[in-house]
Order: C-alpha cells, then structure tokens, then sequence
C-alpha cells in the first residue's frame, strides 16, 4: 500500500507478507527514513510486537482466553520488562491499561452502545506530582 502526503509525494510504503497458517507481518517504511515500523499479527490478528525503528520493541501476551494480559518493552539488546498491564471490567472489555514504568500512566475506557470505544482518558503524573489528563472522544459513522 502507498500512502502520500497532502503534497501528494509519496510518503510512505506499508508491505504485508502473509505465512500459510495465516500470520502476518505489516512493514511501515517511511520515505527518506527506512523502515520505522515492523509489526507480526497472529492468524487471529492479535498484534505480538512491534518494532519500531529497529531500536525499541513492544511484546504482547495473552492470557488462555486469548485477551491481552501485558505489554513489555526493550530498546535493542535488552531483555524485555513489563511496562504496562490490562485490566478488563465484568462485561470483559478493557476498563484500564496501567502503566508499571516509570511514566506511570494509566488509560481509562468507555464504551458506547455497539461496544466500541467513545472515550480514552490518559492520566500521567508528571515531575513535580501534578496530574496530567488527555481525553480522547471517539466518534463512528455508519452507513447502508
């Protein structure tokens, strides 16, 4: 797929490769800058990790039912270190992701009537302790 830019330049190229048993693979390659995004889904298209860069990776597991329990991060060589966990409300949707590194930041969700995701609150703490919130508000458009 190519994407331009608003100049209608070409900007990026982002290449699937598909294996037999359904996995795949998505590389975001930018003009100018290389590769800045390697991404591997599972036949089921759960993201297990992204690299970004070639530097930093982001690891994804899954509990038995198949829902996201934990991210883990590690820049190059290092051996990857828990940065976030999921937890999930009694109707089994995400109700938060919280942050175990150092940002210590925590997202919240809500959910609109179909399901889907209408608001996303990140809370951060910064360095003199004063509370950082960003709310995002997601709208969807259907049609026929």
């Amino acid at each position: 797929m190519e994407r331009y830019d608003a100049a209608k330049r070409l900007d990026e190229l982002h290449m699937y490769k598909y294996e037999k048993n359904g996995a795949y693979s998505i590389e975001v390659v930018a003009h100018g800058a290389g590769t800045i995004l390697f991404s591997k889904y599972d036949a089921y298209n759960k993201c297990l990790e992204q690299v970004f860069s070639s530097v930093e990776t982001l690891h994804y597991e899954y509990d038995s039912l198949n829902k996201l329990k934990r991210i883990l991060y590690n820049n190059k060589d290092e051996k990857p270190t828990e940065v976030a966990i999921v937890v999930y409300n009694n109707k089994g949707v995400i109700e938060k992701i919280v942050g175990t590194g150092a940002s210590g930041q925590i997202q919240y969700f809500k959910y609109n009537d179909f399901g889907l995701v209408s608001e996303k609150t990140s809370v951060q703490q910064d360095e003199s302790g004063d509370e950082k919130k960003q709310i995002v508000f997601y709208e969807y458009a259907f049609w026929q």
